[in-house]
């Protein structure tokens, strides 16, 4: 949500006199969610493939998946445990990865969005 408020905020800054309404507010915040989202992703897929808490990450991840397999519905016990085994699988791990990024992206671009919209109305200029 900052960072969608500090857009509208350079935005009104670096050019004077502009007048942005809720929906240009809140359209510079999910541009200014979307770019955060787009710088972030190499940083985090260099860190994810080439460090070594990637796979600590990773194994930590497989570690919780056995945990809540233990702790399901004994009926349900088996789905989720032939679900959960797919995603262990280097492709199953990209797809849970590529899944994540979506969702975490559609937070970026929502909370910015949220964030420009309140900016944009409150830094709004009175008429006089």
């Amino acid at each position: 949500m900052a960072g969608g408020a500090f857009a509208v905020y350079a935005y009104r800054k670096r050019i004077s006199g502009a007048t942005l309404n809720f929906a240009a507010g809140a359209s510079l915040g999910a541009l200014s969610g979307l770019l955060g989202f787009l710088a972030l992703v190499p940083l985090a897929i260099v860190r994810l493939v080439f460090f070594p808490e990637g796979q600590e990450r990773r194994r930590a991840v497989f570690e919780a998946m056995d945990k809540m397999v233990q702790t399901t519905d004994p009926q349900l016990q088996q789905q989720v445990q032939d679900t959960f085994s797919r995603f262990k699988t280097p492709e199953g791990f990209m797809i849970l990865t590529i899944v994540s990024a979506v969702c975490v992206c559609l937070m970026f671009v929502f909370f910015s969005t949220l964030g420009g919209a309140i900016g944009a109305s409150i830094t709004r200029k009175t008429p006089k």
